[in-house]
């Protein structure tokens, strides 16, 4: 999942928090059923006692629009997993790891094929304008979802449903896509193939409810027009203190099926510009959560042992990144050449970034981050990562600009002084430690291939996204969180025409492994597939400098009880969380 949100920007410069859906999903099987009640999950049979005042401070999430089937970012997830009521809910208690819960289904089967699931919904949930949650939300979410001309980025989430490729491909109609609605408490979803991780994609914010009459109603102002909206979910959106970007305001939605065990009133974001106003807002109690703030991180680890409040430090599933324009080439006309990409990408100093310039993370010289599975297994347990062998390879910087020189023969722009060769870096963020930031990419770069490297900054993250979108650059700054954990979530993103490959990356061979997963059960055999993408990503024909996986470090009061921070989901689930003892 995308992290290039404006909001996002404030707690950290390039690896900021966190991502989006579910790791462990319950399996169903013919005849069984998950009937995991989340209302059980949260403190049962606890004694806990509530303060007065359920209101739960945090920064601002600000998502990029109200219309979930356009979800693809950190902070657009964390809002709409608040406010709907998709099919399962992440849960994590921090004691007995990760799983899902049923949340707008109750429970669900799976054919003795593994083709068909079905879904059996709530009857007791409602909108929060009182009408029913029912079945044909769900389905109409995935029609919308696979409906071309709606161009959303995670489409292809829904390609393993039956005929869903081919309908968003236009060679298929509505009624051949496979999902049916039973009746109004009853989904029938059916597969092409069988698909392990299915599960974890139909619990993304994409696939959650929607009503088409208030769609038609509102038109293309759908997804931006909020007085319009309703949600399924634990809160809802308080509309008239929305100020877009500045600040947003949830309260509890009476109407939720479980709204009996949601204890927090109210949950104020607001967007806080400077890193040191967070630590005296979280240092007063005027804010009850924050994240990585550098220059506190030794300070409050410190008073966190000493039991000021909790602090949450690990490795994260985000893998920080550098993409090559491939749509154009680039300003400079060579990033279509791999040699050049993998020069550049080996001339990055992923140590020096993470030892010496941030002092946290860890060197990344592959796609797939540290804490992903394939399988039981640890996938970084099984596979070197990549670029440890290209680097070892090149391993001076006579090397390394002799490969260079080769991509630039390649290309007929060879020259004697690679100095006159100008690559163009784009990212955003004008403050002191953003541009401490970029001088330190521009030195070392150049150190190492001898070149120019052109730093353009831009103040706004929105003229940011347009110059992204207009391909007016070489290389571009971004970040890929897990969607589920598995490492398909991160190689699938290079599909060609994939909905979140906004490099234009394309490579034939990779979108035939691809497809070649399509149905495998084998972890085996997925492994070496993974492999394989993982090495023409990273070095055989580059499509990203990948240079950092994240960690995450973050503090919260000790009075904020039952907060919790999915490893795979939204970057906070506020659903189970209260206040006690403030």
């Amino acid at each position: 999942m995308s992290l290039e949100t404006k909001s996002m920007k404030k707690l950290s410069i390039f690896m900021m928090l966190v991502f989006t859906i579910l790791s462990l999903v319950g399996c169903g099987s013919s005849g069984t059923k998950d009937a995991i009640s989340s209302s059980k999950a949260a403190d049962e049979g606890e004694k806990v006692s509530y303060d007065k005042d359920q209101t739960l401070r945090t920064i601002l999430f600000s998502p990029l629009s109200w219309d979930s089937t356009q979800c693809y970012d950190t902070s657009t997830s964390t809002v709409l997993s608040a406010v709907d009521a998709g099919l399962y809910r992440v849960y994590n208690d921090g004691k007995n790891g990760e799983k899902s819960v049923p949340d707008g289904a109750e429970s669900y089967e799976l054919s003795k094929d593994g083709l068909v699931y079905t879904f059996h919904l709530r009857s007791n949930n409602k909108w929060s304008d009182g009408v029913a949650v029912t079945a044909q939300n769900y389905a109409d979410a995935i029609v919308r979802l696979l409906t071309p001309k709606n161009a959303c980025p995670y489409a292809f989430f829904g390609f393993g449903i039956k005929n869903g490729e081919e309908y968003y491909n236009g060679t298929a109609k509505k009624e051949d896509l496979g999902v049916k609605v039973v009746n109004d408490t009853t989904l029938e979803i059916t597969l092409d193939e069988p698909d392990p991780i299915f599960l974890n994609k139909i619990s993304y914010q994409c696939f959650m409810p929607i009503r088409s009459d208030i769609i038609d109603k509102t038109g293309d102002k759908y997804g931006t027009d909020l007085s319009s909206q309703v949600f399924s979910g634990p809160f809802k959106v308080k509309v008239d203190e929305y100020v877009k970007d500045s600040k947003l305001v949830l309260v509890k939605n009476e109407n939720y099926w479980d709204a009996a065990n949601v204890h927090l009133e109210r949950i104020e974001m607001t967007d806080i510009e400077e890193f040191s106003t967070q630590a005296q807002l979280f240092e007063s109690k005027q804010l009850d959560i924050t994240g990585s703030l550098n220059d506190y991180v030794a300070k409050w680890t410190k008073e966190a042992k000493q039991g000021a409040f909790r602090s949450d430090i690990s490795n994260g599933t985000g893998m920080s990144y550098w993409a090559f324009n491939r749509k154009t080439g680039g300003t400079s006309g060579l990033m279509n050449n791999a040699k050049i990409r993998l020069a550049l990408s080996l001339a990055y100093d992923r140590e020096g970034y993470c030892n010496d310039l941030v002092k946290r993370y860890t060197p990344a010289y592959g796609i797939v981050p540290l804490v992903i599975h394939n399988g039981k297994d640890i996938y970084r347990d099984k596979v070197v990562e990549p670029l440890k062998a290209a680097k070892e390879k090149y391993n001076t910087k006579e090397k390394l600009q002799a490969l260079f020189h080769e991509g630039l023969k390649e290309e007929g722009k060879d020259v004697d002084d690679l100095s006159k060769i100008k690559i163009e870096f784009i990212s955003y963020g004008t403050d002191a430690a953003s541009i401490s930031y970029f001088d330190w990419y521009k030195q070392t770069i150049e150190k190492a291939l001898g070149i120019t490297l052109k730093v353009t900054a831009l103040g706004d993250y929105y003229a940011y996204s347009d110059a992204k979108a207009a391909y007016k650059y070489d290389i571009y700054s971004s970040a890929w969180y897990a969607d589920y954990d598995d490492p398909l979530t991160y190689l699938d993103v290079f599909q060609t025409d994939g909905g979140n490959n906004s490099m234009k990356y394309s490579n034939t061979e990779v979108d035939g492994l691809l497809k070649r997963l399509k149905g495998l059960t084998d972890q085996s055999e997925r492994l070496k597939i993974y492999t394989q993408i993982e090495q023409i990503l990273t070095v055989d024909d580059p499509a990203i400098i990948p240079y950092a996986y994240s960690d995450v470090r973050r503090f919260t009061h000790n009075y904020v009880k039952g907060f919790q921070t999915p490893s795979f989901g939204p970057t906070y689930e506020f659903k189970w969380a209260y206040i006690s003892g403030k």
